[in-house]
């Protein structure tokens, strides 16, 4: 009895935490974007405020799953496009994308490596690829 009451513990125990770190992501690009942009404001935080906490490089983990993810959508920005353009804007838009990415898995690395130097200066160019990306979409 006692090892199934330790099984039953241990499976609501495992379960729980599954869900604690299984979110599912956001169905709009604007959901999608707002995520994002709050997994930035809060690494920013705590990278002004060391020492670097280890969810940190989650949250950045999280927002290149999040990057990524946005290439599901089409900004109305290209859908309003004569269909001759939408393929070169939607090829634009994946690159900024994956440069974004790229940029949140340095930072992540940066952040797990407790290198607040690097990880300010990543943010940096995250938060001007972020005005870049919203300039041209």
């Amino acid at each position: 009895m006692k090892t199934l009451t330790t099984l039953l513990f241990t499976l609501t125990l495992s379960c729980f935490a599954l869900a604690q770190t299984t979110q599912a992501l956001p169905t709009t690009l604007k959901g999608t974007m707002k995520a994002m942009s709050a997994n930035l404001k809060t690494i920013s935080v705590q990278v002004k405020t060391p020492p670097i906490k280890p969810t940190s490089a989650d949250l950045a983990d999280q927002f290149v799953e999040l990057t990524l993810h946005s290439k599901t959508f089409t900004p109305k920005s290209i859908s309003s496009l004569p269909k001759n353009q939408q393929a070169d804007a939607t090829s634009l838009y994946n690159q900024m994308l994956d440069h974004t990415a790229d940029l949140g898995a340095q930072l992540a690395v940066a952040l797990r490596a407790n290198d607040a130097a690097k990880a300010a200066d990543l943010l940096k160019q995250l938060l001007q690829a972020k005005t870049d990306g919203h300039n041209q979409f």
